[in-house]
């Protein structure tokens, strides 16, 4: 009998996750949902408890042969994968599959036990942006890859809904389980100071586009999504204030930023607001929020996922963006060195002032890109 074991978070349990295992009960004869206690690469804010995501997952519809295990939650502590095989192979599983997305198949080698795991066989998922590469097969894991694609949705992005008003990519009775139990609620103190501060819903809309962009970055690279999000949810917030107004609300700026061209000065301003009237104190994400529009010279993940994910996102079309969203599917510096050259040559075209700290930042990635 060929069993799925299928774990993760599930935090919230989404449609992408509802599709997929619809799918695994149709290849295999039994399929093991397992959410995790704690997993070793997901300890990020924003979470729901073990009961809340054990809760949501037994609201869905699933075929007769799935199964929830709350083994791993029972167990407590971090989950890993190794330790949930050997339980069920002692409890009598037999020929098991490891069920991933194609984003994790690099990096089985870094799991713990890996020589353990390649006694198992995996079952890769595809997802939309992450290409199966062979790096699993030099690693001698036993793998097999779907003929299906799964749904683009991302646990991410479904929180960063709710805290936009927009309905949750889950099935309805999780997405009311989630209003009536007040969840993933940690981004909307961000999100309801958008009126305070002015923001247009052009602005809004904007921003809700350029963290879908930044989410995928981050995943793609193993950056911190939290950082990102949180970056990226306050980039523009100062988009239609100015000095005058800020100090009403008691957030001050430095006089160097008024002799900037109008342009750039609103990223100096979402810092001030991220710092002094959020309190935010982590200097990535308030580094990312100031740098964003003109970049900086050895920027930090965050920051250049930040600074690209404005430049990417979906509604942006103009010449050279299809350039550096392709470039950003492989690597950060190089998008990072296309960004910059591409828009230093829209200004100079324009005959528009080339700010130093940009063509510093453009020469910074030249070089890191030709080393």
């Amino acid at each position: 009998m060929t069993t799925a074991l299928f774990g993760g978070s599930f935090d919230p349990v989404h449609n992408g996750h509802q599709d997929l295992i619809k799918r695994l009960s149709r290849i295999f004869d039994r399929v093991v949902i397992m959410p995790t206690a704690v997993s070793p690469f997901k300890m990020q804010g924003g979470s729901a408890s073990a009961q809340h995501r054990l809760a949501m997952l037994r609201l869905c519809d699933f075929a007769n042969n799935v199964a929830i295990s709350d083994y791993e939650i029972s167990k407590g502590g971090v989950s890993y994968t190794a330790d949930t095989l050997r339980y069920l192979t002692e409890s009598g599983y037999q020929n098991l599959s490891v069920v991933i997305g194609s984003e994790e198949l690099p990096n089985l080698y870094k799991w713990k036990d890996a020589d353990y795991l390649k006694k198992f066989k995996f079952f890769v998922v595809p997802r939309p942006g992450f290409i199966v590469s062979d790096t699993a097969q030099k690693s001698e894991f036993n793998y097999t890859i779907a003929d299906f694609e799964g749904l683009d949705v991302s646990s991410a992005m479904l929180k960063v809904d709710v805290a936009f008003g927009k309905l949750p990519t889950t099935p309805l009775a999780v997405a009311g389980y989630i209003s009536k139990n007040g969840l993933y609620s940690h981004l909307k103190k961000y999100t309801d100071a958008y009126e305070v501060f002015g923001l247009k819903s052009g602005r809004i809309e904007h921003t809700y586009r350029c963290i879908k962009a930044g989410i995928a970055l981050a995943k793609r690279f193993n950056a911190d999504i939290n950082k990102v999000v949180l970056a990226l949810v306050l980039h523009d917030i100062g988009k239609y204030t100015d000095r005058e107004k800020l100090k009403k609300k008691s957030i001050y700026t430095q006089d160097f930023i008024e002799a900037l061209p109008e342009p750039l000065r609103h990223a100096y301003y979402s810092e001030a607001i991220a710092k002094q009237y959020f309190g935010i104190e982590d200097k990535s994400v308030l580094s990312a929020i100031r740098n964003h529009t003109t970049c900086d010279c050895d920027m930090d993940e965050v920051a250049e996922i930040t600074a690209l994910a404005d430049y990417i996102e979906d509604g942006r079309d103009f010449e050279g963006v299809d350039l550096v969203r392709r470039t950003a599917q492989i690597s950060l510096k190089k998008a990072m060195m296309v960004m910059l050259k591409t828009t230093l040559d829209y200004l100079q075209s324009q005959n528009a002032d080339i700010g130093e700290k940009s063509f510093l930042a453009y020469e910074f990635y030249k070089k890191e890109c030709e080393n």
